[in-house]
């Protein structure tokens, strides 16, 4: 960092280099600054620095002895730290990152039979049907607990309610048992953690015309309409928006919490950060609908500077605490305020620190992004230099750091994630374990470790969330319930099921395996032709800036779909590959034909004789073009005509050939890939029906 960036932050700040101020240390886990100072100057109740350090401590001894009395034989969930105790930053690391595997593994819960109420967690499955492709649920075994009848099926909530989707755009939500809770509606469903099903209504001719949301309970009762979008709630309290019924709706629908504000953010804790519009200084507002500022923010309010358009910091008396620098800055909230702040206000993005009611930092403002957690600590990003821009999202693609409120970091930026888990829980995970901790960073005694990479939360008697990417549902001893991975019924005991590709932790694309083939070659060949195209395909280590520290972030993700035309199994992925600050990534698809009985994979040219290759690619070529022209008008193609070659992408379907192009290749982004059907019938002509073993295997005839 420049020396001229380090005084300016000092002198924004108020303080002085040695950073002996008010506001705590900011040293390290190895700088816990424990030790007795200036002892001589102690005086206690008239006594010299030594008897006085020497009565405290008896002192300190006797409340310990009689707090653990008192402790004895209750089940502790936490720390039993109190505030004065807080226990070192080497010692939460420690406790949080054990040594060596080996002392994680007892506390690993080995699998078990636990079971829900409906005896199964019921988990979607694909199955081949005679109107295609559908979803049910399968109980852990595989066996049908709901038949396929779902164009789409999502996973139940903890609660036993499921969103499923029909051919028509329409959704509904379904039970444990398969009974409708909630009727096909043409709308966009949000199952909420109070219970509460937001049926965002829409008029089927886009995705985001809402025209108002239905708000029913978890058994289905309708329990008022909102005649617009409804936004999700949170501690009971969902904003609107609406002319005439601004401010905040209760469960019942009624405008508990009437507002001005336009920019109306969650509740947490009793109060919700509010603003006149977006853009403009934000303050909480509590229940009752008042200014909660006095009470959350020690009396400082956020104030915006008209002319730099920099927020700054006043206190109650209206004096400036510190000046207007800042990017973003949120309220103070139990005496810290996160801000966002960059030496060049011209730029894009800037670095975040974190604040305290003194107008000093806690945390320099040299942080990729800094998250407050409910339990009063906080999720910090990795330090860097100063780039000269900076995703608003990076945070979520850094290593992490769990700090407290005093700005000491209570371990390294070894974490890949760190959120809130609910109960006064947060959850991290270090890449190879997840654990809940306390307000002091330290582990909940009554939550368990989970080995793997990933996130949980805690929900209702569950832990649910990922763990190595896949959702999960645990029970609070950890025991697994479910895992959701994809998975499709291909009939005749054949059955597909999600894998990983391989990547680092920023590849999340899946793609399918085979499984229960009669002749185990066959099967052994297929799943390497799928691997080979589908599973080698993930983003590898992040490079980094030697200048600033900041990462190179790429990411993957996109799953597969499959279906069967006679013997042959046609399978298709579909990815999404974003580079961190691009104006979008790029989607792409990779489709494979297999023969069922032979394990070959098959090619275009595999069509047609051979002796009519040529005439082939001709006559596809003229088919696609006439459809170019077309579609011209309403396309926009970049393109006038096409050149079919026996390497392009295609897929094979009852009704006929499918060839397509990805975006950028015929027209623009927004047009997505260019699908073109021909219909078997035109290919007549070409086709080699007598000799081709992939016209053969599809069994057309």
């Amino acid at each position: 960092m420049a020396s001229t960036r380090r005084r300016h932050l000092e002198e924004l700040s108020g303080r002085h280099t040695d950073r002996q101020d008010a506001g705590g240390s900011n040293a390290g886990p190895a700088d816990s600054r424990t030790g007795f100072t200036n002892m001589k100057k102690i005086r206690l109740f008239g006594l010299p620095g030594f008897w006085a350090i020497l009565l405290l401590a008896a002192i300190a001894l006797l409340v310990t002895l009689l707090t653990s009395c008192g402790r004895m034989g209750e089940d502790v969930g936490g720390s039993s730290a109190s505030p004065e105790e807080t226990p070192s930053a080497s010692a939460v690391q420690s406790a949080i990152l054990p040594a060596s595997p080996e002392t994680t593994a007892s506390d690993t819960p080995e699998p078990s039979s636990s079971v829900i109420e409906a005896e199964a967690w019921p988990i979607p499955r694909g199955s081949m049907t005679d109107a295609g492709l559908m979803y049910g649920y399968v109980d852990r075994e595989g066996k049908f607990l709901i038949d396929p009848m779902f164009e789409s099926a999502e996973p139940f909530t903890t609660r036993g309610l499921a969103v499923v989707a029909d051919n028509r755009g329409a959704c509904a939500v379904i039970d444990w048992t398969g009974e409708q809770v909630i009727p096909w509606k043409v709308a966009d469903i949000a199952l909420q953690d109070n219970g509460l099903v937001l049926v965002r209504l829409t008029s089927g001719e886009s995705e985001y015309d809402y025209t108002g949301t239905e708000v029913y309970n978890e058994e289905g009762k309708l329990l008022f309409t909102h005649p617009d979008y409804l936004a999700s709630y949170s501690e009971g309290y969902a904003p609107s928006l609406l002319e005439g019924r601004r401010g905040y709706l209760d469960e019942t629908g009624r405008l508990a919490i009437p507002l001005e504000e336009q920019d109306l953010g969650a509740f947490v804790n009793g109060v919700a950060p509010v603003a006149k519009s977006y853009g403009q200084p934000r303050h909480y507002v509590g229940t009752d609908g008042m200014d909660a500022t006095a009470a959350i923010s020690n009396g400082i309010s956020v104030f915006l500077d008209t002319d730099s358009q920099l927020f700054g910091y006043r206190n109650a008396d209206g004096s400036v605490l510190v000046p207007a620098s800042f990017l973003e800055a949120e309220p103070f909230r139990d005496g810290t305020a996160i801000v966002q702040y960059n030496s060049d206000p011209t730029q894009f993005g800037g670095l975040y620190g974190l604040l305290g009611t003194d107008g000093k930092y806690r945390i320099d403002p040299e942080s990729s992004g800094i998250r407050r957690l409910g339990n009063g600590l906080f999720a910090v990003g990795e330090m860097l230099g100063e780039p000269n821009w900076l995703p608003w999202d990076y945070m979520n693609y850094v290593m992490l750091a769990l700090f407290d409120s005093k700005g000491r970091a209570l371990t390294d930026f070894v974490m890949t994630d760190i959120q809130d888990a609910g109960e006064g829980a947060v959850a991290v995970c270090d890449g190879k374990a997840i654990r809940f901790v306390d307000s002091f960073g330290l582990p909940r005694a009554d939550l368990p470790t989970i080995q793997g990479q990933g996130i949980l939360k805690l929900d209702g008697g569950y832990l649910t969330g990922v763990v190595d990417r896949f959702s999960v549902v645990l029970d609070k001893k950890g025991n697994p319930l479910a895992v959701l991975r994809n998975g499709m019924d291909l009939g005749e005991g054949l059955y597909l099921s999600d894998e990983i590709a391989e990547g680092s932790r920023f590849t999340d694309l899946k793609y399918p395996v085979l499984s229960g083939m009669a002749d185990s070659d066959v099967e052994a060949r297929i799943n390497k032709a799928l691997k080979d195209a589908m599973g080698a395909s993930g983003i590898g280590e992040q490079e980094k800036d030697p200048d600033t520290g900041m990462s190179y972030v790429e990411t993957v993700e996109g799953g597969w779909h499959a279906w069967r035309v006679g013997d042959l199994l046609c399978v298709e992925q579909d990815a999404y590959w974003y580079a961190l600050g691009a104006a979008h990534g790029m989607p792409s698809l990779e489709t494979l034909h297999l023969d069922l009985t032979t394990g070959s994979l098959h090619s275009l040219g595999d069509l047609f004789k051979a002796d009519e290759q040529e005439a082939a690619m001709a006559l596809l070529s003229r088919l696609v073009t006439e459809t170019i022209v077309l579609e011209m008008e309403e396309v926009g193609y970049f393109v006038e005509s096409v050149e079919v070659l026996p390497t392009q992408t295609f897929r094979l379907t009852e009704e006929g050939l499918v060839l397509y192009w990805p975006p950028y290749e015929l027209a623009s982004y927004a047009a997505g890939f260019r699908d073109f059907l021909i219909p078997w019938a035109t290919l007549d002509p070409v086709l080699d029906k007598a000799g081709s073993a992939l016209w053969h295997s599809m069994n057309l005839e």
